[in-house]
């Protein structure tokens, strides 16, 4: 995962289908990008999706996505201040390492 803020998120949903749409939320609110998303495999269904930047656009990103996917949230944490070796494990770690990056424009 490269190092683009200081900070991660993760948001853990019930489904697929909340998950895409929260993530949606998450990067059309906040000045963040979407480092990974998880859908069912392997997961029994749940899915989940990681977010980098500011700690300040993380927590508005996590926001976003936990009003957006209301009853369908499972789980959710900001992680300021990521050490280089969590952020190196998260980068070669299995599951981490089929991550889909964003090209949207800011």
């Amino acid at each position: 995962i490269r190092d683009r803020g200081d900070a991660i998120g993760v948001v853990e949903t019930r489904t697929v289908s909340s998950a895409v749409d929260a993530a949606d939320a998450a990067v059309k609110t906040a000045n963040v990008d979407l480092l990974a998303i998880r859908l069912a495999d392997g997961l029994g269904g749940k899915a989940y999706f990681v977010v980098d930047g500011t700690i300040g656009e993380v927590d508005a990103a996590i926001d976003a996505a936990q009003t957006r996917a209301a009853g369908d949230l499972e789980a959710v944490v900001a992680i300021p201040q990521l050490t280089d070796q969590l952020r190196g494990d998260l980068a070669t770690a299995a599951r981490f390492c089929d991550r889909v990056q964003t090209g949207v424009a800011r």
